[in-house]
């Protein structure tokens, strides 16, 4: 997760060749956003996170859990929040790609309902439901917090409010 986070999460300007794609038909936020995405969603997918439930609730020894996994990408995906700054552009895409995906994986239901992969089970008798409403209810908070803040751009306030909104109504939450 830390060569992740430090690789791809932190956004790689050093990428963004602007004398090169101002002569193409290329857009660095677009394509950057595209690769996040499918890092996020690849590591963000029921049958991986089973892997990790599964590890951390029968292994003798010490397993990174799901809740550990998460709470690295929010430190990684999150930064601004924390570090109380204002977010920029690129930033603020990875943020909504992954409050999305993780929106997605807790509201989606699937038929025929089975988590696949090593661990085949119905989604309904898993905890991973479960913990991810409870991790976005925590991120809405931090998000809703950091809404408030003094000096903090239009933009990103925006962008905070707009991310805290979304995960209240999707998870039917009572403000």
């Amino acid at each position: 997760m830390a060569f992740i986070s430090k690789e791809l999460f932190k956004t790689p300007e050093w990428l963004n060749e602007t004398t090169v794609y101002d002569k193409i038909l290329y857009s660095f936020g677009i394509e950057i956003g595209k690769v996040q995405r499918n890092i996020i969603d690849g590591i963000i997918r029921r049958s991986r996170m089973s892997t990790l439930l599964n590890s951390e609730y029968e292994s003798d020894i010490k397993a990174y859990t799901l809740t550990e996994m998460l709470d690295d990408m929010d430190k990684a995906i999150l930064t601004e929040l924390y570090e109380k700054e204002n977010i920029d552009f690129y930033r603020r895409n990875l943020q909504k790609i992954y409050v999305n995906r993780l929106l997605q994986q807790t509201t989606m239901e699937d038929k025929p309902g089975l988590i696949t992969g090593p661990y085949e089970y119905p989604y309904y008798l898993s905890d991973m439901q479960t913990l991810l409403r409870r991790h976005l209810i925590e991120q809405k908070t931090l998000f809703e917090k950091a809404a408030r803040r003094s000096g903090i751009n239009e933009e990103t306030k925006m962008h905070l409010k707009d991310i805290a909104a979304k995960i209240s109504r999707l998870l039917d939450l009572e403000d």
